[in-house]
Parts: C-alpha cells; structure tokens; sequence
C-alpha cells in the first residue's frame, strides 16, 4: 500500500515570519479605517489609564517607605515636638519609576486629546445617521423610538463635546474653568442617555428575537437533508445573534459606571476606570481584529 509523504513542515525562523506578517496585515487593515484607530487608541488610552494608577500607587509606596526610613534614623536625634525637613538622593530604580509615571500620564493625554479632536466633524456622522434612521426606521415601535432619541442625544452630546474642546484649547474665549468643568459633566449626562437608551434597545430586540423564536422549532436528530442544513443555518444565525448581543451588552456595561463617573460624581477609581474602558474598548477591538481574519 503506498503512502504519500507528508509535506515537511515549515522550520521556524519562516513560521514566525509567517505569522507576523500576517498580523502586520491585519493590524495594516485594522489601522486603515477610522473605526479601527479609534477602537484601537481607546484601548490603549484606558490600559495606560490602568498603568498609569498602578505606577502612582507603587511610587507612593516607595516615597513613603523612603519617607518612614529617614523620620526613623532622625528620630533620635530630634527633640520633643521638633519636626524633620530634609532631602535625600532618590535611588535609581525610584527616579526611573517616577519618569514612567510622568511619561505614561503624558501619553493618555495625548491619546485623549487626539481623539476629541478627530471627532470635532463628528457632528456630520449625527447627519448621516439621523437620515438613515429617517430613512429606513425599525419597524418595532419601541425600537423606532430609541433610535430617534439616540441620534437626538448623541447630536447634543457632540455639539457639547465640540464646545468644550474648543474652548479648553481657548479656540473659544471667556470660558472660566468651573464653567468648563461642569459643561463637561453636562454633556457626559447626555452619553449616559445614550448608553441607558442602549441597555433598553438592547432588552427590546432580546424580547422581540426571542417571542420570534417560539415559532421555530429546531430539531435535534433525522431528517431530510435538505432540512437538516436549513436547521444548521438557523442555529448558526442564532448563534451570531447571541454573540452579538453579549458584545454590545458587554460594552454598554462597562461604559455605564464612567457615564455616572464623568457626570459629576466622580466616584470611580482611576483602577477601575482604566479597568472598564479596557473592557469596552477591548471588547471593540477584539471584534474588529476577528472580522478581518
């Protein structure tokens, strides 16, 4: 009996040449499109977000270690009610660690500003959207009528955002930073409308999906094949749906604690915000790097 020789496999240093052109592409791809660069700063905005409270915790540590070490070699020397000012020559490692926490924090903000600004025309994509809506409404009353609310909330919500941008760079004059400051939690009110009407679009379109799905059955077991495939093409679009939902769920969750966060209450913390930023950010990504496999 003859047996055909398997082709030889690849040697390693092609392998891997192999594999990071093909990410190279991808990334290429991902990087091409405005979508993909936002998806892809917004990311990395709240990783650095993370880094960034990380480092200032663990430089915080090391000043106050250093602190207690020099007050306990001093403290014999000091008389009652004396109080110790000196300086002292930070450690390598201690310097390296506080530029990083400078140069990480300089680099969110950066990403930060660059983002606002490229949205500065984001005002056009409200115009296309609405017109869509217009256009071509879901047919669900409910549905109908958070489409319609979101254009409307997210078109004052980029006005806001445009005016505050504007005038934080003093493009826009006589603005007083208390002013500013609570411009911005105004307009971040109207994104938590926006991801509150997207919890409730959400919900619906579970609700109406799954009153559809009653009337289908689908069969484990026999059956003719023709029909056989038609069941697996049902599942398997079930099965994106779902997905798709949980993506969507997924980012409106994590995106709802920093709405109420940036709305005035300020009461999440920096871990947490870079924590849940991620999530969003990444869950976007993640989805477009797979599309374009």
């Amino acid at each position: 009996m003859r047996t055909t020789p398997a082709s030889p496999s690849l040697p390693l240093h092609a392998l891997l040449l192999t594999t990071t052109d093909t990410h190279l592409t991808r990334l290429t791809r991902l990087l091409s499109t405005p979508a993909g660069i936002d998806k892809s700063l917004t990311t990395t905005y709240y990783l650095l977000v993370l880094l960034h409270s990380r480092l200032s915790a663990h430089l915080n540590t090391r000043l106050t270690v250093l602190a207690t070490a020099a007050a306990q070699k001093a403290a014999p020397a000091l008389l009652p009610g004396e109080t110790l000012f000196t300086t002292t020559v930070a450690p390598p490692s201690l310097a390296r660690l506080a530029r990083a926490k400078e140069a990480t924090g300089k680099l969110k903000g950066l990403i930060s500003d660059y983002r606002i600004f490229s949205r500065l025309w984001g005002l056009l994509a409200m115009y296309a959207w609405g017109k869509s809506v217009y256009a071509s409404p879901p047919s669900d009353p409910v549905l109908r009528f958070i489409a319609y609310a979101q254009v409307g909330v997210n078109t004052v919500y980029q006005g806001m955002e445009n005016a505050a941008y504007l005038a934080g760079h003093n493009v826009i004059g006589g603005w007083e930073p208390a002013f500013l400051g609570r411009w911005w939690a105004v307009a971040s009110r109207f994104w938590m409308a926006h991801v509150v009407l997207d919890l409730v679009r959400l919900a619906r379109v579970r609700q109406v999906r799954l009153a559809k799905r009653e009337g289908v059955t689908v069969r484990d077991g026999g059956g003719e094949k023709k029909e056989l495939e038609e069941e697996k093409r049902v599942v398997e679009s079930r099965r994106r749906e779902d997905e798709e939902w949980w993506r969507q769920f997924t980012v409106d969750a994590a995106y709802a604690p920093l709405t109420l966060h940036y709305s005035a209450l300020k009461a999440v913390p920096e871990d947490w915000i870079g924590v849940l930023g991620t999530i969003a950010g990444g869950t976007g990504l993640r989805y477009m790097w797979k599309q374009l496999a």
